[in-house]
């Protein structure tokens, strides 16, 4: 008897989406000049409000079979500024930004929708373009234009809905909120220069999108947890223990399948045992002769409390040698996981 469990397909993506984008509102200190002497300014905290944008972005990515995705990607999201301290303000906000991102997918890809969640952190280069303050009570002095750009960290936190339409094509819904710190742009002023600072710029931002698989899906995980017997007799002389990856530690069905074969030995009269221990291709052929020779000890020890003496149990080690599914290298094959205890 067998039990499967779908494993995550591996291998490079490429993700593109687009969607809304809504910035936050912001104080920002406004510095402009008093009178016609150019040594003489105020600084006036003074808040901007923005209308609602879009948001494009695009990256290349890599799945891992942990259900971990690390991405490097590209986004450029920009609105209108509405308001700056109630004078009204026309002009734009735009910001490219590159990130590098970690996700991690929930449930099993068979599912129907599968949520995520995930981070990012890069540089974001955000631009005003003709944003202007006009005269008000709160800025008294004449209007300024902002041409300027200015760069900083940026951060995002990400959560998302993945929906499968095939093996190679997701579509995605997406929810992200985007950070960029301290941005301050200069002015052109009539008839001196200005400067706005402390521009700290959040947003919320919704996408949909199209993520390409060109990985291939991993096969089925398959998890022996008994051997059907012959018969007769109804116990063979011929037992396998199976083991998780990169794992010797007995699990509940492992420690069964050594009693039965104890009590095989009990009732037939063997008194010697060979535990040899096996490993799959997953590592190195070093590091796999060393894990299968604790598995074989991890049988013995086993072995031990249900009454054997240890010179009747030999233990020998044969790490990826004699594979009982032949593989290429560096294939997690769970049947290959394994300790054969043969009666003598």
């Amino acid at each position: 008897m067998a039990i499967s469990s779908a494993a995550f397909a591996e291998g490079p993506y490429l993700s593109l989406g687009g969607g809304l984008h809504l910035p936050n509102d912001s104080s920002v200190l406004y510095t402009r000049p008093v009178g016609i002497a150019p040594a003489v300014t105020t600084s006036t905290p003074a808040d901007i409000t923005f209308d609602m944008g879009y948001i494009v972005s695009g990256a290349l990515g890599y799945k891992w079979d942990s259900g971990l995705r690390s991405e490097l990607e590209l986004n450029y999201r920009e609105a209108t500024v509405n308001d700056i301290a109630g004078a009204g303000s026309p002009g734009a906000q735009n910001v490219l930004g590159v990130m590098a991102n970690l996700l991690y997918d929930f449930g099993d890809e068979t599912a129907s929708f599968r949520p995520y969640i995930g981070a990012g952190v890069g540089a974001g280069w955000n631009k005003w373009k003709n944003v202007q303050g006009a005269p008000s009570a709160t800025l008294p002095i004449g209007t300024s234009t902002f041409t300027d750009r200015d760069t900083a960290w940026q951060w995002q936190l990400i959560a998302g809905v993945t929906k499968p339409f095939s093996e190679k094509l997701d579509g995605f819904v997406e929810y992200r909120y985007i950070g960029l710190q301290a941005n301050k742009f200069s002015g052109v002023s009539i008839p001196l220069p200005s400067a706005m600072s402390r521009h700290n710029d959040r947003s919320h931002n919704l996408l949909v999108g199209l993520r390409w698989n060109f990985g291939t899906k991993a096969a089925p995980m398959q998890t022996a947890t008994a051997v059907a017997p012959p018969a007769p007799p109804p116990v063979p002389q011929k037992f396998l223990v199976f083991f998780d990856f990169d794992r010797a530690n007995l699990r509940a069905d492992a420690q069964k399948i050594v009693s039965e074969a104890a009590d095989y030995a009990k009732k037939n009269g063997k008194v010697v045992i060979r535990a040899t221990g096996h490993a799959d291709t997953s590592s190195t052929p070093a590091y796999n002769l060393g894990l299968s020779e604790r598995r074989a000890n991890a049988v013995k020890a086993a072995l031990a409390k249900l009454g054997f003496k240890p010179n009747e149990v030999i233990v020998s080690f044969k790490g990826e040698s004699e594979p009982l599914v032949a593989t290429g290298d560096g294939v997690k094959e769970p049947q290959n996981r394994r300790v054969e205890i043969v009666m003598e």
